[in-house]
C-alpha cells in the first residue's frame, strides 16, 4: 500500500511542476478515455474475481462471510499472490469509481457552471492529469496480472524440466510426478 501512495505522491509533485503546464495544450476526448478505463477495469475485475474465486474460495468464503481464520494460504508464495490479485481488484474499481465519479459528477459540473469557465484551462489540464493518472493506475493493475502469469508461466516450465528429468533418468519406469 505504502507504494501506491509513494507513487501519488511523486505522480502528484511531477503533475504540479511539470506536467500540467503541457496538459493545459491538449485536447483529449475525455469520455472516451474514460470510456475505455471503465472497459479495461471491467475486464481485470471479472478476470481476476473468477481467478480468485476459482483458486481461492476459502478467500472468498473468508470475503463474504463473517470469519476470522486466514490460515487457509498454504505457502508464502500463495499468500503473495492472492495478495496481488486482490490488490488488482482494489486498483482496478478505484479506477471504475473515479472515471464514474468523473463521467457523473465532475465533467457536467464544470461544463454547466458558469463561475467555473474562467478556470476552463486550469480545470481541462487537471482532468487530462487525472486522467492520465487512472490509466498509470490501471497499467500498474495489468502489470501485476501479467506479472503473477509469467510467475506461473515459470512454475510450469520447472515442473516440465523436473518431469523431463526424471523421465530421462528413468526411460523404462512409468512416470511418477517428482516430489518437492
Amino acid at each position: 500500500m505504502k507504494k501506491y501512495l509513494i507513487l501519488t505522491l511523486v505522480y502528484l509533485i511531477g503533475c504540479y511542476f511539470l506536467i500540467f503546464e503541457f496538459a493545459k495544450n491538449l485536447t483529449i476526448d475525455f469520455s472516451s478515455a474514460l470510456s475505455g478505463l471503465i472497459t479495461v477495469s471491467g475486464i481485470l475485475l471479472a478476470i481476476v474475481g473468477m481467478w480468485i474465486s476459482y483458486s481461492y474460495p476459502e478467500a472468498v468464503q473468508k470475503i463474504t462471510q463473517k470469519n476470522d481464520k486466514i490460515d487457509f494460504l498454504e505457502t508464502l508464495g500463495s499468500a503473495k499472490r492472492l495478495e496481488s490479485l486482490v490488490m488488482t481488484i482494489l486498483l482496478s474499481a478505484t479506477v471504475i469509481l473515479a472515471c464514474l465519479f468523473m463521467m457523473v459528477v465532475a465533467v457536467p459540473v464544470v461544463k454547466n457552471t458558469t463561475i467555473l469557465n474562467q478556470y476552463a484551462e486550469e480545470l481541462r489540464a487537471t482532468g487530462v492529469c487525472v486522467i492520465w493518472y487512472l490509466t498509470i493506475l490501471q497499467g500498474v493493475a495489468v502489470i501485476k496480472i501479467m506479472r503473477a502469469n509469467l510467475s506461473f508461466l515459470h512454475e510450469l516450465y520447472v515442473l516440465i524440466a523436473r518431469l523431463d528429468l526424471h523421465k530421462q533418468k528413468n526411460p523404462h519406469r512409468k512416470q511418477v510426478e517428482p516430489e518437492e
